[in-house]
């Protein structure tokens, strides 16, 4: 909501990514302070080995989260004032290019876990395409057949309204038509969920996000202590926040034929991360998936953004019980087709006939 309000990017979207989020795991870990965190450290101010902060005091480590998406905000914000946005121009076009490219093809790979049945490691593009084929032997064939019939009717259902404008509404309506099959699916089914294993998305919690001010008072938030203790983790978060954003953000304005200022860019981001840090969210950047899928149901303005936002929160308050069965793959189906539009094959293949170094 707030990034719609304030950004340029007409079909970004703005949340929690794996990036970010891996990255204040290693960041924040271990970095509590000792008076929010008293019981991992010994007599002499130490931290005691093998202790994990996360899990023996949770509510410090996620008052240290929120903290660090606070600060986060009001970095972007200052290297907005501060006019910093002029950095991104030396992010050329084949760069951009690259990133949303890469990302586009390891996200659709990641999601072929769902499809195969089995758990397929994060990480880079050799990482996954190892683990796809090591463990391939234990693809179950019913959510593969499933996943694969549900990805050709997304396919084919966006083709056909290219095709004909009587079925222009399938565009925008076919995930959605896709989710409520695929609920009514495993829900009628049972061997489906008990002697199949397809995988569906179980309890999702009720209610409104949670204000969280107080963990975030001004004497946390400008602690210089505090800071020094995650300096690194907010510095690294913020300038992957802004460039991972800006990105994709650059590589839509010039599939859709407009035009995005950075400073807007940094002031928008600042300001989701610092509302964020209040209701009990933490570092926010363009996500690449979800963003991909806004993308391919004909997201034309920033008004979109709006629309799920207020949609998530009337979903998350009166209908989460709806989405028991929702199966996995229908999602990951999903989420590949969307991504198929983000691959530019024919901006590397230009690349690799005109200037080899660029394609490199």
């Amino acid at each position: 909501l707030v990034y719609a309000l304030f950004g340029r990017a007409r079909q970004l979207s703005v949340g929690p990514t794996a990036m970010l989020s891996l990255l204040m795991r290693a960041g924040l870990e271990g970095n509590v302070p000792q008076k929010w965190c008293p019981q991992s450290y010994d007599e002499d101010g130490d931290l005691l080995s093998g202790v994990v902060q996360s899990d023996i005091c949770s509510e410090a480590y996620a008052a240290l989260a929120l903290t660090t998406t606070g600060m986060v905000g009001i970095i972007l914000l200052l290297a907005c004032l501060f006019r910093l946005g002029f950095l991104v121009t030396f992010l050329g076009h084949p760069v951009i290019s690259g990133f949303t490219t890469g990302s586009a093809i390891i996200i659709g790979l990641s999601q072929t876990k769902y499809f195969l049945g089995f758990h397929v490691p994060r990480g880079h593009l050799l990482e996954v395409l190892v683990g796809l084929f090591k463990n391939i032997r234990y693809t179950k064939p019913v959510p593969l057949c499933l996943g694969l019939l549900w990805l050709f009717l997304l396919l084919g259902s966006k083709r056909l309204a290219k095709k004909d404008v009587r079925f222009r509404a399938l565009i925008p309506l076919g995930p959605l038509l896709g989710c409520v099959l695929g609920i009514l699916l495993v829900w009628w089914c049972a061997p489906l969920r008990d002697r199949y294993d397809v995988q569906y998305v179980g309890h999702v919690p009720q209610g409104l996000i949670p204000v969280a001010i107080d963990p975030l008072r001004p004497k946390n938030i400008l602690s210089y202590r505090v800071f020094l203790s995650i300096r690194a983790t907010v510095i690294s978060a913020a300038l992957i926040s802004f460039m991972e954003s800006f990105a994709i953000s650059q590589a839509l304005a010039s599939q859709h034929g407009y035009s995005i200022k950075a400073s807007q860019e940094l002031f928008a981001l600042g300001c989701t991360n610092l509302v964020a840090s209040c209701f009990t969210g933490y570092a926010a950047t363009g996500s690449f998936s979800r963003t991909a899928v806004a993308n391919s149901t004909g997201a034309q303005s920033q008004l979109a953004g709006i629309v799920v936002g207020v949609s998530m929160l009337l979903v998350l308050r009166f209908l989460t019980p709806l989405f028991y069965y929702l199966p996995m793959y229908t999602l990951a189906a999903i989420v590949m087709k969307a991504v198929v539009n983000l691959v530019e094959i024919d901006v590397a293949m230009h690349l690799w006939k005109v200037k080899r170094w660029d394609f490199d």
